[in-house]
């Protein structure tokens, strides 16, 4: 994005050619540009609740159990509520 950025900011491209060369969405760049985002920030909405180590320890048991039918939707958010609920981890 940053790149993205500093090429329209230097004239060397429009913010169309900018968003397709840097592969960013046009309207984020759009908005940074303009002011009504910031061009340091990363997004919006909540704060995650899983760790990258609790993140990393799901993904291992969800592959794990892909095999075969793997597992269903109702399934997967099952393990992950069970495992949020064995750590005590707040979600609200």
């Amino acid at each position: 994005m940053q790149e993205a950025i500093s090429a329209v900011h230097a004239g060397h491209m429009t913010q169309k050619t900018a968003a397709d060369h840097f592969e960013v969405p046009l309207g984020t760049l759009t908005k940074k540009l303009s002011g009504h985002a910031s061009e340091m920030s990363h997004g919006a909405g909540r704060s995650t609740i899983l760790s990258k180590r609790d993140e990393d320890q799901l993904a291992t048991f969800l592959k794990a159990n892909a095999y075969g039918d793997g597992l269903t939707k109702s399934e997967v958010l099952d393990v992950i509520q069970n495992y949020v609920a064995s750590q005590n981890l707040k979600t609200h």
